[in-house]
């Protein structure tokens, strides 16, 4: 997204917090710096603060970027009132968001997993204004032909039998798009100059505090809503945290980035 043209600045910076009334949901959102808006989208279960701690230290160094991170309805600070009942409502608020924060002017939209989702339907309502879509493993609509799950080198029962039986509902593996697929999808959706590929990024915590503190905000989040107490909660976050130090390197989570780089005709 930066460009060709972009200068690398020092990191002093505007930054302001505040809400903004969007079809009578007040949404949270925090700005940073000034030029071509960036609205940012979070993943789900999360807030700002996610999305923000990815793209903040590559868009940080660049004069000329506004960057907007906000909360989605019923996350973080903004509310999900009883008149959100479907993503479509949650993208009416988001459109109106757009319309009273940024307004008409070209801007640009990224998104991380569900705000993925979210980013490339604000791209196709306002395809005129999206000049710029980064989709960062991003939650993606439609069936898609994936094969069943099959364990090739198994020990019987996966897990600790301590726990195994509070996550009887998961059944299948997530499936994320791979980079032809989602090269396919971008042309198909009138992108050109598309370019994808997958990027090893493994994450590493500097002690074991801040690994457990991940893990239970967001890796583990819906596994750890699955246990009865907090008792529990604490021995299978302690479980993983005692694993992940024995590891080499300790307390590394292993990561893949699905890159992706395209613009639509007459966008700059």
């Amino acid at each position: 997204m930066a460009g060709s043209g972009c200068v690398p600045v020092g990191p002093v910076d505007s930054v302001s917090t505040v809400e903004h009334l969007a079809h009578d949901v007040p949404v949270f959102y925090l700005e940073h710096g000034e030029g071509l808006p960036v609205l940012a989208l979070h993943g789900a279960g999360v807030d700002h603060r996610e999305v923000m701690a990815c793209l903040e230290p590559v868009l940080g160094g660049f004069a000329g970027y506004r960057r907007i991170y906000l909360d989605l309805p019923g996350m973080g600070r903004t509310p999900a009132p009883e008149t959100i009942s479907s993503a479509d409502d949650v993208l009416d608020v988001l459109l109106a968001f757009i319309d009273g924060v940024v307004g008409d002017v070209p801007m640009l939209v990224a998104g991380h997993s569900a705000g993925g989702y979210y980013a490339q339907a604000i791209a196709g309502r306002r395809p005129e204004q999206v000049v710029g879509l980064a989709l960062l493993c991003p939650l993606l609509a439609g069936i898609h032909d994936v094969p069943e799950h099959a364990v090739t080198v198994g020990s019987g029962d996966l897990g600790d039998a301590e726990f195994r039986d509070y996550f009887t509902q998961f059944q299948k593996p997530w499936n994320y798009a791979d980079s032809d697929s989602t090269a396919a999808r971008l042309t198909e959706a009138g992108f050109v100059g598309v370019s994808t590929g997958l990027e090893s990024s493994p994450v590493r915590f500097g002690d074991a505090a801040s690994f457990a503190e991940f893990v239970t905000t967001v890796i583990c989040r819906p596994y750890v809503a699955c246990l009865p107490d907090a008792r529990t909660r604490d021995a299978f976050i302690g479980s993983l945290t005692r694993d992940a130090a024995a590891d080499d390197p300790p307390f590394e989570l292993d990561y893949w980035r699905l890159n992706m780089r395209a613009r639509k005709p007459g966008g700059c």
